[in-house]
């Protein structure tokens, strides 16, 4: 076997989600591959809000096989190790498929190297323009859920006004920038008077607030007074709320995130949805696994933006396999713009 270190949840939260929930081990890995199978280093990591309404919850782990079966990736217990995105480097191959140096994005355990099936891998082109984190943002997939909800899913177009909650976000920043570049009316929501500056001076959007100075329903109505075609909803509970309050009619809503009630066993859901018969309103989720056939489209037309300095790309880096809790609950407490990203030391 040949020894690596991972982070493993040590603890259930009762409430927020913090470092002391995890732990960083010595772990092993085989040292001799299986037939498929290839050796990888993980280069970097990418951190998802999503992955907390896994954790603290009942689930495979207590035998309740039928609240495991609310979350598509399956629960997590005392024991576990999480997984998120990341960016690997080949260190060793027995397939043919793949060869030592290149590179590739897998869903990976957070863990300094792995072995891996070569089935479960995509090849990535990694360069002086493109380097590895560029595949956790503008090319990965925050940035591809962010096309897939906002190009797939809502069809949007240049004559909607657009409604984004947690824009500065990973997934946010990108669909707010996706809508705009398609012509739309953009409004985007945030928590922070920096995040606010971010909305407006780097992003450019229609405009945008931070709705802990001002209620969002409040803000939609001064911003869009004739009513939102389009939203984009990370969040949940009462901004998603605010939100269907403030839609048009015959208006569509996108489900993408629910971060507000991930920590909330006890989470209401709206209490307004009269108003989509009243206003003929479409809401619906979605997961972006179920869409890798748009993924062609969306690399051609972000490569394009990108070449044309069209699409801003902004992350917080944490360095060290023992900064992903860290950066994981940086990203639930809003202190994070962009994506979340955790560079590994290229020793480990």
């Amino acid at each position: 076997m040949t020894s690596v270190s991972e982070i493993r949840l040590v603890k259930l939260p009762e409430g927020n989600i913090t470092p002391e929930h995890f732990g960083c081990f010595d772990a092993s890995v085989p040292a001799v591959l299986p037939a498929g199978a290839v050796r990888l280093r993980n280069v970097c990591f990418g951190v998802n809000a999503g992955m907390r309404s896994r954790i603290g919850r009942a689930g495979a782990h207590d035998g309740n096989k039928a609240a495991a079966t609310h979350s598509y990736a399956g629960q997590l217990g005392v024991g576990d190790v999480p997984q998120s995105d990341a960016v690997a480097q080949v260190l060793e191959s027995t397939t043919a498929d793949f060869k030592p140096g290149d590179w590739v994005v897998h869903i990976a355990p957070w863990r300094t190297r792995d072995v891996v099936q070569a089935s479960k891998l995509r090849r990535v082109d990694v360069g002086a323009k493109t380097p590895p984190e560029m595949y956790l943002t503008a090319l990965g997939h925050t940035a591809f859920t962010a096309y897939v909800g906002m190009v797939e899913v809502g069809k949007v177009g240049a004559k909607d006004s657009v409604y984004v909650s947690a824009a500065a976000g990973g997934v946010g920043s990108y669909a707010a920038q996706i809508a705009r570049l398609r012509g739309a009316r953009v409004i985007g929501s945030t928590g922070s008077a920096e995040k606010l500056a971010y909305l407006r001076d780097e992003l450019k959007l229609s405009a945008a607030f931070n709705y802990k100075a001002t209620a969002v329903a409040e803000a939609l109505a001064e911003f869009a007074p004739e009513g939102l075609s389009l939203c984009y909803d990370n969040v949940g509970g009462e901004q998603l709320e605010a939100a269907i309050a403030a839609m048009g009619e015959h208006g569509r809503i996108v489900l993408c995130g629910m971060v507000s009630d991930y920590a909330q066993p006890d989470a209401h859901g709206p209490r307004n949805l009269h108003l989509f018969i009243k206003r003929r309103l479409c809401m619906t989720g979605f997961t972006v696994l179920e869409h890798e056939s748009a993924r062609a489209d969306f690399e051609a037309s972000m490569r394009g933006w990108l070449s044309r300095d069209e699409v801003v790309v902004r992350s917080t880096v944490f360095e060290g396999i023992d900064a992903l809790p860290r950066a994981f609950s940086s990203l639930l407490a809003g202190a994070t713009t962009g994506r979340a990203v955790v560079r590994l030391d290229a020793a480990a």
